[in-house]
């Protein structure tokens, strides 16, 4: 018995598409072969029966199905014929109607022609009416004044706007003159130097800022020097050409 509880055929009962009918053994042994079918007789005997049983139940309930699926064919059969011959009896001649609708659709079409030149005729008149209007009430005399006044203003825009530039251009030239006057580069252009002590790049404004051995940079009007200071002379009263600032390149 114990080859009915192995794993191996629990899965594959399990996973057999065909129902699985189990009857191992006697009617108190419980397997896990039993557990995993999808039926369980108590003996192989009664297996057997039961699996017949059902097989002759399945076959009459099949026959009495297919008897009464065909008895329901053959009065949907007989229902449907009925209802087509009273449906032909009932269908006229297609041409006929045919026939009649040509004589409405000509008639139709002659009414609406008639309405489409009545209100063709009446938009020729309303529109000749509006073009005597515009005729008496030209408007090409004030659009004659109104270029001739647009010409002056044009003219007059023109000049003022050429003014208008020309004042600006002043400006900018006095403006550029300011700027170059004041550029750093300009000063020293003109002999004048500024000193940085290094190695931050500070700008030097005395002469005590800096200590003999220490290194400046010396920018110039083109170009720059990096000097190393033998003396420092902090301001004594001598006037600007007499201050001097030995340095070593």
């Amino acid at each position: 018995m114990w080859a009915f509880n192995q794993e191996e055929l629990a899965i594959a009962v399990r996973g057999s598409r065909i129902p699985v009918v189990s009857a191992v053994g006697h009617e108190i042994d419980v397997t896990i072969c039993d557990m995993a079918a999808d039926f369980r007789a108590p003996t192989p005997s009664a297996a057997a029966e039961l699996l017949v049983a059902e097989k002759e139940a399945l076959s009459n309930r099949l026959n009495d199905l297919k008897g009464r699926l065909f008895a329901l064919m053959r009065q949907q059969g007989n229902h449907r014929s009925q209802v087509l011959e009273k449906l032909k009896r009932r269908l006229r001649d297609p041409r006929k109607r045919l026939a009649d609708a040509w004589i409405r659709l000509d008639e139709v079409q002659q009414r609406l022609t008639r309405l489409m030149l009545l209100a063709l005729h009446h938009k020729r008149m309303a529109l000749d009416a509006k073009i005597n209007v515009l005729r008496i009430n030209s408007p090409l005399g004030m659009i004659a004044s109104g270029k001739q006044n647009l010409d002056f203003q044009k003219a007059s825009l023109i000049r003022a706007m050429e003014t208008k530039l020309r004042g600006l251009q002043m400006n900018r030239s006095l403006l550029e003159k300011g700027l170059n006057d004041l550029n750093p580069r300009a000063i020293l252009k003109r002999g004048y130097a500024i000193a940085l002590g290094l190695p931050e790049k500070r700008i030097l404004k005395e002469a005590s800022d800096v200590f003999q051995g220490d290194q400046v940079m010396v920018l110039l009007g083109e170009g720059r020097l990096t000097c190393r200071v033998e003396t420092s002379e902090p301001d004594s009263g001598l006037s600007l050409l007499d201050k001097t600032l030995i340095v070593r390149g």
